[in-house]
This record gives structure tokens, sequence and C-alpha cells, in this order.
């Protein structure tokens, strides 16, 4: 049951942590998600081009430098959870956190000032750096040494296979139906959340075994 949970967690928070980062040049951009409305739209008549639905729009210095310190949010979500991670439950830490970050995505779905959601955005992918990163410490610790090696690989094979799945909904899926698209990602994280309380044990000071019993 471990190993399929694990599975899971693998491939949910590989899912919003490829999510989250296709999701940031859009909402730079525009300032939400959702369809940018273009004004000089054509009769229903007449086949809507691909640059109507997905705009290419040139980055300014200002959405480079949105882009930056968005990116710098990994750093203090790592240092942060470092801290949390040695003092707290693992499990608790984990599960709590998933919950948090699924509601934070809801919240990018909001239409409100600029920054408001780029602070949502810059906590997201603070989180889910930081769980991403305590789904892998877990994946180590919850293995014997005689596979644990084979453990880990399975957990990063299915974070690998989210990467197929996450341009779609990030990148495709936001543009025409955004609830959907963070219905997917804030739905899968939360249920990760759930999965990690239900992990059979806690990890955190528990002496890694060598061999399987």
């Amino acid at each position: 049951m471990a190993t399929l949970l694990l599975w899971y967690l693998g491939w949910a928070t590989y899912l919003v942590v490829y999510g989250a980062s296709f999701i940031t040049p859009i909402i730079i951009q525009a300032g939400f998600l959702g369809r940018v409305e273009n004004n000089n739209q054509t009769s229903g008549n007449e086949t809507e081009s691909a640059s109507d639905v997905v705009p290419c729009v040139e980055f300014t210095q200002e959405n480079f430098i949105d882009l930056l310190w968005m990116s710098c949010a990994e750093l203090p979500g790592l240092l942060i959870f470092t801290f949390i991670a040695e003092k707290w439950s693992r499990k608790m830490t984990l599960s709590i956190s998933c919950i948090i970050n699924g509601i934070l995505l809801l919240l990018l779905l909001l239409r409100t000032y600029k920054s408001v959601i780029l602070i949502i955005l810059f906590a997201i992918r603070g989180f889910m750096v930081a769980i991403s990163r305590l789904v892998f410490i877990i994946s180590l610790e919850i293995y014997p040494t005689t596979f644990r090696s084979v453990g880990l690989a399975y957990h990063l094979l299915f974070g690998e296979l989210a990467g197929f799945v996450a341009p779609y909904v990030a990148q495709v899926l936001v543009y025409d139906q955004p609830e959907a698209a963070i219905g997917v990602l804030s739905g899968s994280i939360i249920l990760a959340g759930i999965a990690a309380a239900f992990l059979p044990f806690e990890t955190k000071g528990v002496y890694m075994k060598e061999v399987a019993k």
C-alpha cells in the first residue's frame, strides 16, 4: 500500500510543480487565468486562428523581473521546510502542506489585483518545490537499502509521467477552461494530502532498514 501511495504522491506533486511553472508566464502577462478576449474577433463562420486562442506576446523587462522573483520562491520554501520536516511529523507536514497548496491553487481563479495573484503563485511554487523534496525524502526513508534505489526509481518514473500531462493541463486547457485546469491541479494535490495521511508509518527519526523482512 505504501508503494502505491508513494507512486501517486510522486505523480501528483510533479504534476503541480510542472503545472505551476507553466502557468506562471500566463499570469505574469495577463494578470489572471483564462482566455484572453480578442476585441477583433471574426464572425462565427470563420475559423479562429491559433494566435487568438494562445496569444504569443513578448515578455517585457517588467515581466522578466516578475518571473525572476517568482522563481526565487523555491529557496525560502526549501529552507522553511527543511526546518519544519526535522521538527514535525513528516506525514502531518506533507498532508497539511498539500491541502493548503490545493486551496491556494483555487485562489488563482480570483479576478483581483495582479500583485495579489502573483503573491499567491509565489507561495504555491515555494510550497510545491518543498513538498516534492519532502516526498523524495520519504521515498528514500520508507524502503530498505536492498531495494531503495528501485523504489525511488519508480517514484521518479511516475513524476516524469506527470510531465506528459502537465503541458496539456497548464498550457492548453487553462486557456479555454481555467476552472477545469485548476480543478485538476488542485484536486490532485489535495488527494495527495489525503494519501499522505494514510502512509502506513512515520519515517522521521526511524532507523532505516538494511533488508526487507
